[in-house]
């Protein structure tokens, strides 16, 4: 029987945990929302920016991990 590999890789639409330098947008935690897919090997996501308002950039893939489990469930 093959192994199968059970990699998280982050989708458009669900959330991700920023597991890079920490941005100067983001404020408090590091929950992102996956927005699209950039070229690159990037993801586009959206957080909570210092001001209290959603903010969108570019990170790269290797950068986004797996929320906690059951954050969002």
């Amino acid at each position: 029987m093959a192994r199968q590999s059970l990699a998280w890789a982050p989708q458009p639409g669900r959330y991700a945990s920023y597991t890079g330098r920490t941005s100067r947008l983001l404020r408090g935690g590091r929950m992102v929302e996956v927005v699209a897919e950039a070229s690159g090997r990037r993801m586009v996501v959206r957080a909570i920016g210092h001001s209290g308002r959603p903010v969108e950039f570019t990170v790269a893939t290797k950068n986004l991990g797996r929320p906690q489990p059951g954050l969002f469930d």
